[in-house]
């Protein structure tokens, strides 16, 4: 739209041109008609006085005709004035609505990027709170899987004193059935009843701790493994969550950077086309005051030529007069 109206404007303008360009012709062509008195003067020297009133009366009626022509062109002027500025008026009317709808549309495209960009912000700061709460929550099971272990390290030490102690018993038993071993077989028997079952527990009570250990250094290691997956996960939303602001960051300053320039574009476009007309009328104005100038001075200068015409037939009459008073005498 705005393309169409600049080639119309270019169009008005080189019609504006030529058509002042045709009426300075005309304009010097009617200037040529001020030393016509001169002329005059000098070709009625050289003519017979009848001769010289008809050249006379002859380039005042030329003259006169050319001053109607001017006249006709001046008004011919003022008509297309009145139509270049209705014209202006209506191409006036017609743009600004339309500027004025980009502009709301360019603000309301602006606002919609700004809204999905808070959303989407917004979102990401759930879901970080979200992850956040998580690994809080496993940071909690660590610490309490390492209080666990700690506390079965605890209880591997009673065991294991536990053990000590037995050995000591059994060191002892072993003596104290070495001793009576000799005094009474049934004695020796029963001792090794009761060293048989110590060994079962001993086995019992180490195959347990065994089981104990095997266990929690499974669970441990699983909440190493699950701590290390949702560390990874974490980082990842972490690293993506910074690209994908960082993306939409740049692509709302590019838009709003755009729609800036657009704005600027538009507005220099309507002050360029506003200067142009103004421009446009003021030449106008110009070009038909200068012609109003000249017709007044064309006026001047036939009022002037016919009061000369007026005295050079008084004199033509005495002179005419004398002649034939002359001739009778």
């Amino acid at each position: 739209m705005i393309s169409e109206l600049k080639e119309k404007k270019i169009e008005a303008v080189s019609n504006l041109k030529s058509t002042n360009k045709k009426n300075d012709d005309k304009l010097l062509l009617a200037g040529g008609m001020k030393n016509l008195p001169n002329k005059m003067n000098e070709n009625a020297e050289l003519l017979d006085p009848r001769l010289k009133e008809n050249a006379t009366v002859k380039c005042c009626r030329n003259a006169v005709e050319l001053l109607a022509g001017e006249f006709a062109n001046v008004s011919t002027l003022k008509e297309q004035l009145f139509l270049k500025s209705e014209k202006n008026k209506q191409w006036e009317e017609i743009l600004e609505p339309k500027l004025r709808s980009q502009i709301a549309q360019l603000q309301k495209e602006i606002l919609h990027k700004s809204v999905e960009w808070k959303k989407e912000n917004f979102d990401l700061q759930l879901k970080i709170k979200e992850l956040e709460a998580d690994n809080s929550m496993l940071k909690m099971h660590v610490e309490k899987a390492e209080r666990l272990l700690v506390a079965e390290k605890g209880k591997c030490n009673e065991f294991r004193e536990k053990i000590l102690t037995l050995e000591k018993q059994l060191f002892s038993v072993q003596q104290a059935a070495d001793r009576q071993a000799v005094q009474s077989k049934s004695v020796a028997f029963e001792m090794q009843c009761s060293i048989d079952s110590l060994e079962q527990e001993l086995q019992q009570a180490v195959k347990q701790r065994d089981e104990q250990f095997a266990e929690q250094n499974a669970e441990v290691e699983k909440y190493k493994n699950q701590s290390k997956t949702l560390l990874q996960n974490f980082t990842d939303m972490e690293i993506q969550r910074k690209e994908t602001a960082t993306h939409y960051q740049a692509e709302i300053a590019e838009i709003k950077q755009m729609h800036r320039n657009e704005l600027k574009q538009l507005d220099e476009t309507v002050l360029k086309l506003k200067l142009q007309n103004h421009t446009e009328k003021v030449s106008y104005e110009h070009n038909v005051a200068t012609l109003l100038l000249e017709t007044k001075q064309l006026r001047w200068e036939r009022d002037k030529a016919l009061e000369e015409l007026v005295k050079y037939k008084e004199i033509d009459k005495k002179v005419h007069l004398s002649k034939f008073g002359d001739l009778q005498l």
